[in-house]
């Protein structure tokens, strides 16, 4: 059994965790609210009751650049619902929120003047509360603690968030409007380019209307009324459950978000209503100031400009050109579009500083690389059609080769196409000599040499150049000798050169000339060459070609073909190796001669 001494402790620990428990829970309870001569510290946090929103101060872009703002707790991304100071940001650690005895709620910090949150807005009972919902608020209470009045609320004084039961509209008897105003950058609080209001449009009806600086942006959908609207998320739609209100004391637009702990709807710094962090967008809102779809404004464009035209982020370098800087700090990305969008002489732009303002605007040639360590810039494209493919990054560099690529390989086409002509022509005139030397004033003259009836004919035509060649064009060392119309010449005719078309100069030559070579196939021949400058050549050729053609026998010479190019013409016999039977009758070279003459 344990002495009464040893539970001391035991008891004394008990107590003190019930005192710090309760004092945690009393504290818990009451740090949803400043009273006159409390101080919030930079370092404390407000949280409301049921622990689902926070207010504190926070730093954000510049480590010098404190706020006063409210987040979910349970927010990821500590996006900010709420921007107490967002045009006076205070030095970091150098600010506190307090009440002081009249009731004012104001940022005090080093280095300025207080920054009053309610004036003229104040009563010496009051207290400032952090609600469920979001809203902060400062009330005037009653001797017994109970609410006497509404003061002042954050609701009433919306930065870029719509939070569920915010109102977005007009307070008819205060006219006090509740506006969305964006950011001016994802890191700079202060207010952007981009406003969102529900207002009453131009034929008398109220509509969810952007603006951007100023100028008509977008306009919602009409619902089932005159006054409702009809706004589509890209998703999460189930879950949005939009009214609005009319009477005599204001009208509004809001929307409730049953079942989820975080929701809000965010216009961003380019023009964009989402619902962050899913994120999921209201349908049609991507105007870019050249759409007109959706509920898109267009904007008017210059003359330079067309509907197939937009900017894309692409990675490179501007060609010699140096760029024309805007450093204003109150203009960001989007600015930097609409101002290239409306210059001519601009086709690419990017911002600045590195907090996303100020401009640079460039109007060179875009060389477009994959490098990572190269700069993105946005760059003036050509909006495909639909169903075309998006055109090749670095086309006109493809191009550049491609082009005389392709006027090459037209030009070696072209030139082959021209030798084929030729040849087709040489081709045709062969023919048609062939045919006009083998035709007589009989028609069966022309038949039976046409193969009998059919297309072609039964000698084949050598080319020209094949038998200059094996003769060494006609040289004196082949010549045999004399005959009746000619020199006569011993060659042998290559096999290689059988099947060459070339165009030949004119050869002299004044008779016919015997010589002998060997086919492709390997077969030896005898030719015949007529002289242009012998009267009775033609004859002679003529005659030889229709009667010869036609007598076919074993025991004669057989006339395998001709050559007629131009004015030249030959007749190709097959070769008698074992020499000709004049010789063995008469026993003189001239008989041999005399019988090819």
């Amino acid at each position: 059994m344990a002495s009464p001494n040893s539970l001391i402790p035991a008891i004394f620990l008990f107590i003190l965790s019930c005192w710090y428990l309760g004092g945690s829970q009393l504290s818990h309870a009451q740090n949803d609210a400043i009273k006159p001569g409390k101080v919030l510290s930079y370092s404390q946090q407000l949280v409301s009751a049921d622990g689902r929103f926070r207010l504190g101060f926070f730093n954000i872009g510049s480590p010098d650049h404190g706020y006063l703002g409210i987040w979910y707790t349970n927010d990821t991304f500590n996006f900010r619902v709420w921007v107490a100071n967002r045009e006076k940001p205070v030095s970091v650690g150098k600010g506190n929120l307090t009440m002081d005895a009249d009731g004012l709620l104001k940022i005090l910090h080093d280095g300025g003047s207080p920054i009053p949150l309610n004036a003229n807005k104040t009563a010496p009972n009051s207290i400032a509360t952090l609600e469920k919902s979001g809203n902060f608020v400062v009330k005037e209470l009653n001797p017994d603690g109970s609410t006497k009045r509404m003061l002042w609320e954050s609701f009433d004084y919306p930065t870029n968030t719509l939070l569920p039961g915010m109102k977005l509209g007009i307070n008819y008897k205060t006219g006090q409007k509740w506006t969305l105003t964006s950011w001016l950058t994802s890191q700079i609080p202060s207010a952007g380019g981009f406003s969102l209001e529900w207002n009453l449009t131009t034929n008398g009806t109220r509509r969810l209307i952007m603006r951007h600086r100023g100028d008509t942006y977008w306009l919602s959908g009409m619902g089932s009324n005159s006054n409702s609207v009809n706004l589509v998320m890209s998703s999460n739609a189930g879950y949005y459950n939009f009214s609005y209100v009319s009477n005599k004391n204001e009208g509004y637009y809001s929307y409730s978000a049953p079942g989820m702990r975080i929701s809000r709807l965010v216009l961003t710094p380019d023009g964009q209503l989402a619902d962050f962090p899913t994120p999921a967008f209201v349908s049609g809102i991507m105007c870019f100031g050249y759409s007109s779809a959706q509920g898109c404004v267009q904007q008017k464009s210059p003359n330079c400009r067309t509907s197939s035209q937009k900017f894309e982020q692409r990675r490179g370098y501007f060609i010699s050109s140096s760029p024309h800087l805007d450093e204003n700090l109150s203009v960001n990305l989007f600015d930097c579009m609409d101002r290239c969008w409306s210059d001519c002489s601009c086709v690419g732009y990017t911002t600045l500083h590195n907090n996303g303002t100020g401009c640079r605007f460039y109007s060179g040639d875009f060389v477009e690389e994959k490098a990572s360590n190269l700069e993105q810039f946005y760059v003036l494209t050509d909006i495909p059609k639909t169903g075309e493919p998006r055109r090749k990054k670095g086309v006109w560099r493809i191009w550049i080769i491609v082009a005389p690529v392709g006027a090459l390989a037209i030009s070696i086409w072209a030139c082959f196409l021209w030798r084929k002509k030729l040849q087709w022509d040489q081709d045709r005139d062969r023919e048609s000599t062939l045919f006009n030397l083998t035709s007589s004033r009989r028609s069966g003259d022309t038949y039976e040499i046409m193969n009998n009836g059919k297309e072609g004919h039964d000698l084949k035509i050598f080319n020209f150049h094949s038998i200059v060649a094996a003769t060494d064009n006609f040289s004196t060392e082949n010549k045999l000798g004399e005959g009746g119309f000619g020199p006569v010449y011993k060659v042998r005719l290559l096999p290689s050169l059988a099947s060459i078309m070339i165009l030949l100069t004119s050869l002299e030559a004044t008779s016919f000339m015997l010589i002998q070579g060997n086919l492709p196939e390997g077969q030896e021949i005898a030719v015949k060459r007529l002289s242009r400058s012998s009267g009775q050549g033609l004859v002679e050729f003529k005659n030889e070609l229709i009667l010869i053609a036609k007598l076919q026998h074993t025991n004669l010479v057989r006339l395998l073909g001709c050559c007629v190019e131009g004015d030249e013409k030959m007749l190709i016999y097959e070769y008698m190796p074992n020499k000709s039977l004049d010789f063995f009758l008469f026993g003189s070279p001239c008989s041999f001669i005399f019988l090819f003459g």
